[in-house]
């Protein structure tokens, strides 16, 4: 589910990217859903999205650990304006002996952007090409990577190549 506080501008939707990622920051399985900021009728009914996001290989290598992280951009449709907003980490439980996992995961998109950026050294993190974060549900930090960068030092040029004119180019996947 998908909460959002009532002070947001009607003119704001937000993409909301899902990730399975391996332990060296690698995509591994991905969706995307988009989020527009309407009323909803129903006694402030908000949406609940069913994915699914699969382990590259069957059966999948136990000797690397995965993990979930979601992030959420938020889109001006007036001036067509991209912001990071938050980022959030979940750990797969089990994951060494459980062939899946269904978790049930709520997340409310803050008003302003809660982008806890934080020193690269207090973590033994170095961010080449992008900025030390912590996500919002635990004190675990990240690299936010600079725009055509990834990996979990932002050290990987990514060819953005096939992204279009305008939009933000994050990072690509094991198949595409």
């Amino acid at each position: 589910s998908i909460y959002k506080p009532t002070a947001f501008e009607g003119s704001l939707v937000f993409k909301i990217l899902i990730f399975l990622l391996d332990d060296q920051n690698r995509i591994q399985s991905s969706e995307e859903l988009v989020y527009m900021n309407t009323k909803f009728p129903m006694f402030g009914c908000q949406p609940q999205y069913s994915i699914y996001l699969l382990y590259p290989t069957q059966p999948r290598r136990i000797n690397i650990t995965y993990y979930v992280r979601i992030d959420v951009f938020g889109i001006n449709v007036i001036d067509n304006k991209i912001q990071y907003r938050s980022s959030w980490n979940f750990d797969i439980p089990f994951q060494k002996f459980l062939p899946v996992y269904r978790s049930v995961i709520e997340i409310t998109i803050p008003e302003q952007v809660t982008r806890a950026t934080v020193s690269c050294s207090d973590y033994n993190l170095t961010c080449i090409h992008g900025y030390c974060v912590q996500y919002v549900n635990t004190l675990k930090t990240f690299c936010h990577c600079h725009e055509g960068y990834s990996g979990i030092s932002c050290d990987v040029k990514d060819d953005c190549s096939h992204c279009l004119k305008g939009s933000l180019c994050i990072g690509r996947g094991l198949n595409n």
